[in-house]
């Protein structure tokens, strides 16, 4: 449940907002950051509250680090001249995982889809991924049986394999976020309420599936 559901919150969108706020900036978050969210909570509010709520749910994680699956748009972002504004963000996170901020897992469908890319891009992919901690995921029989089920749901279409692929990577190792710059098919609201219903329906952890611009302001 998010926290502005909170029952004990509704007391409107603002009020919400300045208690977060105060929240945030006492569990020292800097002045800056949430001087970020105010003014981008005039502009839109939905994003914004999704925002706060995985500040707070990494915040009262406290020391445990948060399980964190990259598909391969996070990797090619880190180079992409054409989109300056989302490969700055992208390295703003990239330094949080250098840092060791957080524990890393990608699997076999990202290693095979930075092979598919031409040089230079594949190798300044493998530059990148050297320079972090991560778990690797290979193939196996229950991630194939979980992105068949996200076909026969209707969540996603039989020619997104690999994003199918990708989901049952990051279910089958725990993580509690996809992250990931593919609106286009993982990072919408119906294959984000799509893979909530898998997970409650066969018992998996939940996950969210959230960009990179969700965890670094």
């Amino acid at each position: 449940m998010k926290f502005y559901q909170d029952p004990h919150l509704q007391r409107g969108d603002g009020f919400y907002m300045r208690f977060s706020i105060k929240r945030l900036f006492l569990s020292g978050y800097r002045l800056g950051e949430l001087f970020i969210l105010y003014f981008y909570f005039f502009i839109d509010k939905k994003s914004v509250f999704e925002i706060i709520d995985c500040r707070i749910f990494l915040m009262e994680s406290g020391m445990k680090k948060i399980k964190l699956y990259l598909d391969t748009s996070v990797i090619s972002a880190l180079d992409d001249p054409k989109k300056p504004e989302r490969m700055q963000e992208t390295h703003l996170l990239w330094e949080d995982i250098k840092a060791d901020k957080y524990e890393i897992v990608i699997s076999f469908v990202l290693i095979d889809e930075v092979e598919k890319c031409k040089q230079p891009k594949r190798n300044k992919m493998y530059d990148f991924l050297s320079t972090i901690k991560y778990e690797k995921i290979e193939a196996n029989e229950t991630i194939q049986n979980i992105a068949d089920e996200v076909f026969k749901l209707g969540i996603l279409p039989k020619k997104s394999r690999n994003d199918r692929l990708h989901i049952g990577s990051a279910l089958v190792s725990s993580c509690s976020y996809i992250i990931s710059w593919n609106f286009k098919h993982l990072v919408k609201i119906k294959t984000v309420n799509g893979v909530r219903a898998i997970t409650s329906l066969y018992g998996y952890n939940p996950i969210d599936i959230i960009a990179p611009s969700s965890l670094i302001y």
